[in-house]
């Protein structure tokens, strides 16, 4: 069988990730939407690393557990590594001034601890791996960097600093800029991590 094609269990695995992934977030949208209205809910979830990250996921691991095949190697790592450090970051960082309730604390549950467990259990039980470089995290970490230009960018517009790190009003600009580098510098030691774990023989194939 091809590396890139998915076994019946991982395919299984790959979907519930990605199904939860969904109901996280479709729980966070059906919230907001009875306090704003559609497009004001969809717009606030926008500005969120966490909420961008974890639909691009739930789509492309959707996407993976339909067509049963891995669409390569580097962009299972990549979808890992984000979502991982997102969860780590919010459990270190946001969690304890962050104390949702009722259905919320559920979506908040599961895209902030579930998912990221799951999709990193996933990527090293079923993912391919050969072929990665230590170069990939550095490609990788351009979303997050990106990312943050943009949540910069809406909050000099509107006002709204999506986590505190991102807010310039409440550190100043050189300590925005010293996160955002720390920040890039722990999703590429992140993914150099994830690169390193493909060159002991245990983990260098794939057993989906």
């Amino acid at each position: 069988m091809s590396l890139l094609r998915l076994s019946i269990p991982a395919r299984i695995a790959v979907g519930v990730v990605s199904s939860v992934a969904f109901a996280s977030i479709g729980i966070e949208f059906a919230v907001r939407i009875e306090d704003s209205g559609a497009v004001a809910a969809l717009w606030a979830l926008a500005r969120y690393f966490t909420y961008l990250t974890g639909a691009a996921l739930a789509v492309a691991l959707g996407t993976v557990a339909l067509r049963g095949r891995w669409p390569g190697t580097t962009l299972p790592a990549a979808i890992s590594v984000w979502i991982a450090v997102t969860g780590i970051v919010y459990h270190v960082l946001l969690a304890q001034n962050h104390s949702p309730e009722g259905m919320r604390a559920l979506s908040n549950f599961g895209l902030h601890t579930l998912v990221p467990v799951g999709c990193i259990a996933v990527w090293i039980a079923y993912c391919p791996k050969h072929g990665m470089s230590y170069l990939d995290p550095l490609v990788w970490t351009v979303w997050p960097l990106v990312y943050c230009l943009y949540a910069l960018l809406r909050g000099f517009v509107d006002g709204n600093f999506p986590y505190f790190f991102l807010d310039p009003s409440a550190s100043g600009m050189p300590t925005v800029i010293a996160y955002i580098i720390a920040l890039g510098l722990f999703f590429v030691l992140s993914g150099c991590f994830l690169v390193m774990l493909t060159r002991f023989p245990k983990y260098a194939v794939s057993n989906a």
